[in-house]
């Protein structure tokens, strides 16, 4: 049993999450199919989104609705609740496929007309993974911790998941490594 409350805050901020997400595809008219829970977390199927900015509203909202609750947490004195739901708000925003960070990046890629370079997400997401892992590695070197480089493992298992290996996912993967050393240089 958790005595501190935190899972129960945690729980909390996932509804208000999927909450978020839910109203905006209320308002946009989209009906769920199912509502589930996978390795990805707690998803939300539709048949579709009709347009990319439906998209980038629908994947915005679950985020957006963390952070206006970390918002008013703080305004009244409620720190760990505020903390616990920018933590998710800001997980969620990571530009990962599969998380609502990716999902926006999609959105804005065919917004933008480059809807057709699908590789370019990929390698958004490897870069991303790429800078936690080199990040769970320093702090795993300084202070012990194994959480982030965690972290980054179970997300780039995910993005393998939802990306079977192909040649341009392996492409991705490859550049994505080359551009994040170099960054780190």
């Amino acid at each position: 049993i958790d005595k501190t409350g935190f899972m129960s805050i945690s729980l909390a901020a996932v509804l208000v999450h999927e909450a978020g997400h839910f109203i905006a595809m209320r308002i946009l008219k989209i009906k769920p199919r199912e509502i589930s829970l996978s390795l990805r977390g707690v998803l939300i199927v539709s048949p579709g989104v009709p347009t990319d900015v439906g998209r980038l509203i629908v994947a915005g909202a679950g985020p957006a609705a963390n952070i206006i609750t970390g918002v008013l947490s703080f305004a009244l004195g409620f720190n760990t609740v505020g903390y616990v739901h920018f933590i998710v708000a800001v997980y969620n925003l990571l530009m990962i496929k599969g998380l609502d960070g990716g999902e926006i990046v999609s959105a804005l890629m065919n917004i933008c007309g480059y809807g057709e370079k699908r590789w370019i997400p990929l390698i958004v997401s490897y870069v991303s993974i790429g800078f936690l892992i080199t990040a769970g590695t320093s702090i795993l070197l300084f202070y012990g911790n194994v959480s982030l480089i965690l972290l980054g493992i179970y997300l780039l298992f995910l993005t393998f998941i939802f990306s079977p290996p192909n040649h341009i996912n392996l492409f991705a993967l490859l550049l994505a490594f080359l551009i994040t050393a170099l960054l780190l240089l």
